[in-house]
């Protein structure tokens, strides 16, 4: 049996736009659900919004391990407003790269997954457990029509699964002259805020002080300027202590200063360029995103309404993070959470770990895994909210000028072909050995 490898499946995919809102999802997981009944799976659709279907499958195993959800998203954000070297949905090769909206959110990842079904089935791989794979719709926008409906509506889908495997994690922090690759066991709760200030308005014509627009100048100075409160938990202790164990006594003087509140500015410091992913692991984060204010050119207006994405720290709440934002910004700034995601469990099980860190030792052995608290908030959360374990783990083998996380959602998104393959191996030796 014949099966496409995958960088052929990422290249088609990231082809067939899918950027959600809308979402467009059709062509994508209609080409998905082909290449898979080709290979001999019977796949289900579930569909809460027409023309959007989530696709469900399974890999049977020997029934002598619970099953084990792999997962994956085909909608993509847009790219308005950027600056691309190739035209995003076509799928350019350039010096080995694979560029496209998609290559790194999640495209390649989904194509890791459905080349590594089709790959086991027609080698007759048959796994301790089954493996079910979902690819569902509307992650970029949350999941209702997506992991959130799947999960309400279809729960009978994930009965008996206590790990997933899926977004985010699996490739390289270069740091402190190592190579970490991170797998994922956790991601910090996203929450959506609207801050709203009030100040007398009137006819723009008019001499005016202390409007609103003034407070909104005030308080985004502050949220600018001020850090946010530091945090340790159990989990960045963990990540921060490995990693320590594994540089040089400088560095590990420097590494063991951030989990001292007393230390953590100065060692923070001395980290220099990328320090903004080790203070993200101890504070929660509340940008502004959107202003709305006014709405005629000759009228001052009386209220500012600023949106705030909040990513907080596993063990803590969005009423938490509302509190410390009153005591920084005072008390005539009205706060209200408008949306949250599941709040983070502070615990991991660490079950399949080792089984996955002895995968990327094997197949790269100049990096050294660590478990990693990420900042984005994939569907993840909502399958640890339903009682499994996520592991972030799509392995990357990424040189260090392709940082995921600054490429994602933004122009000029590209993977090494190269990547995609050792991921591919990587979920393959996983089926393997479950």
């Amino acid at each position: 049996m014949t099966y496409s490898s995958a960088a052929e499946i990422t290249k088609k995919l990231i082809t067939l736009p899918t950027v959600n809102p809308p979402g467009n999802e059709l062509a994508a997981q209609e080409y998905l659900q082909a290449l898979l009944e080709d290979g001999g799976f019977a796949v289900q659709r579930f569909t809460m919004t027409a023309d959007r279907p989530n696709l469900v499958t399974r890999l049977p195993g020997a029934g002598q391990r619970p099953p084990l959800l792999f997962y994956g998203h085909t909608d993509v954000v847009g790219v308005e407003g950027q600056q691309w070297d190739f035209p995003p949905f076509a799928a350019v090769e350039s010096d080995g790269l694979l560029f496209g909206r998609g290559a790194l959110d999640m495209k390649a990842g989904v194509a890791m997954l459905v080349h590594t079904l089709l790959r086991a089935k027609a080698e007759n791989l048959r796994p301790a457990g089954d493996i079910i794979l979902a690819l569902v719709v509307d992650e970029e926008s949350g999941g209702a029509a997506g992991m959130q409906y799947l999960l309400s509506e279809h729960p009978v889908i994930f009965a008996g699964v206590e790990h997933a495997i899926g977004e985010f994690g699996g490739f390289p922090l270069y740091a402190f002259g190592r190579k970490f690759y991170r797998i994922g066991v956790s991601q910090k709760q996203y929450a959506h805020l609207q801050l709203r200030l009030h100040a007398p308005g009137g006819h723009g014509s008019l001499p005016a002080r202390n409007t609103v627009l003034a407070k909104l100048g005030q308080a985004l100075v502050k949220l600018d300027q001020a850090a946010m409160p530091y945090h340790k938990t159990p989990l960045v202790e963990h990540i921060i202590s490995l990693m320590a164990d594994n540089v040089s006594p400088p560095d590990q003087e420097i590494l063991r200063g951030l989990l001292d509140p007393e230390t953590f500015a100065g060692s923070l410091a001395a980290i220099g360029p990328g320090q903004e992913r080790f203070e993200s692991l101890f504070r929660d984060t509340a940008n502004p995103t959107i202003v709305r204010v006014g709405d005629k050119f000759n009228v001052i207006p009386s209220a500012v309404l600023v949106e705030i994405d909040a990513r907080i720290l596993p063990g803590r709440t969005a009423a938490d993070v509302v509190a410390e934002l009153q005591a920084l910004l005072g008390d005539d700034v009205e706060i209200e959470i408008l949306a949250a995601g599941p709040t983070t469990k502070p615990t991991v099980d660490y079950t399949l770990f080792d089984t996955l860190a002895a995968i990327l030792i094997e197949l790269d052995p100049t990096g050294i895994p660590i478990p990693y608290l990420f900042n984005e908030s994939p569907d993840g959360r909502l399958l640890e909210d339903a009682g499994m374990q996520n592991y972030g783990f799509l392995p990357m083998n990424l040189p260090p000028e392709i940082d995921l996380p600054s490429l994602i959602h933004g122009p000029n998104e590209r993977v090494p072909l190269a990547a995609i393959q050792f991921g591919a191996d990587a979920l393959y030796e996983l089926l393997k050995r479950y």
